[in-house]
């Protein structure tokens, strides 16, 4: 009898098992979409495919996106493979498109695809497969026009303008010279700073912006006397210029002749492009204010 009974429950639990393993995967819709829906072919966009089962959560399984472009004179590119092997969290994964690495023009359009796979083994969702999946377009934009010189349509550009004082001073000299330092805004930013100094045989002076709200505070690093300029948020072309006095003494004596010496030292400009955003750094500055030293 005991025998009995323990034959019935394995085939019961064999049986049990049989029918979990054949249970029908949990049904699955996708959606999917890119944000934002226009760039330019210097921006980036997300694309986030969106796998939603009937019941539960996914956090299992892979996901694949891929694309198409169609040109300007309408043909279009085979279906290409953007990102696979993406993990899935919450029902989605994404991918970003950068044109920097996949190059399309003003005017094109690039449209998107998904799949999703489940992985087995308790993650039991049904297949969202290429064939069933919806598309979303993405339109590539008109570049912006240059604000800035040398076609710079991003960020922010630092220049050293009309250095003023003595222009060919003998040795010896005792004097006071001035630069100024011009922040162009090539794009909207917010929380400009600038920051920069002077150079090794002068010290700063004085500092006069050309807007009224700007302040200058000065502290030393690396044993070196730095300026701190906050402009604040910029709007797309506008410009602040920052008078920059210094104070010298040139070294008195025949092997100072002929010298050329740098009134500016490096200057560059942090901000963020959108509000409390990440911060970005520009270019330096060049160095294009300096006297001659010129001997009788």
């Amino acid at each position: 009898m005991r025998r009995l009974m323990s034959s019935v429950m394995t085939v019961g639990i064999v049986l049990g098992t049989s029918l979990s393993a054949l249970a029908a995967p949990v049904p699955t819709t996708m959606t999917i979409g890119v944000s934002p829906v226009s760039i330019t072919p210097l921006d980036t966009a997300t694309v986030t495919a969106t796998v939603t089962p009937n019941t539960g959560t996914i956090n299992c399984g892979k996901g694949q996106i891929q694309y198409f472009i169609t040109h300007v004179d309408l043909t279009i590119t085979n279906w290409i493979q953007l990102a696979n092997n993406i993990s899935v969290a919450n029902n989605q994964f994404s991918a970003v498109f950068d044109p920097a690495v996949i190059p399309v023009s003003p005017g094109e359009k690039v449209t998107f695809r998904a799949d999703y796979v489940s992985s087995g083994g308790g993650c039991d969702f049904a297949t969202a497969d290429f064939g069933h999946s919806p598309t979303v377009d993405l339109l590539i934009g008109t570049l912006p026009l240059a604000v800035c010189p040398n076609g710079q349509v991003t960020g922010a550009f630092v220049s050293i303008e009309q250095p003023g004082g003595i222009g060919a001073p003998a040795p010896g000299t005792t004097g006071t010279w001035n630069f100024v330092v011009k922040v162009q805004a090539c794009e909207d930013l917010f929380g400009v700073t600038a920051q920069g100094g002077a150079n090794g045989w002068s010290t700063f002076k004085s500092f006069t912006p050309s807007v009224a709200t700007d302040t200058v505070a000065q502290s030393i690093k690396n044993k070196n006397v730095v300026a701190l300029w906050t402009l604040g948020d910029m709007t797309q072309g506008s410009s602040h210029s920052l008078t920059v006095e210094v104070t010298g003494t040139i070294k008195n004596g025949p092997s100072e002749c002929g010298k050329v010496k740098l009134l500016n030292g490096d200057w560059s400009a942090t901000y963020a492009t959108v509000a409390n955003g990440p911060r970005n750094k520009s270019a330096y500055s060049q160095y294009v204010a300096s006297i001659l030293v010129t001997c009788p």
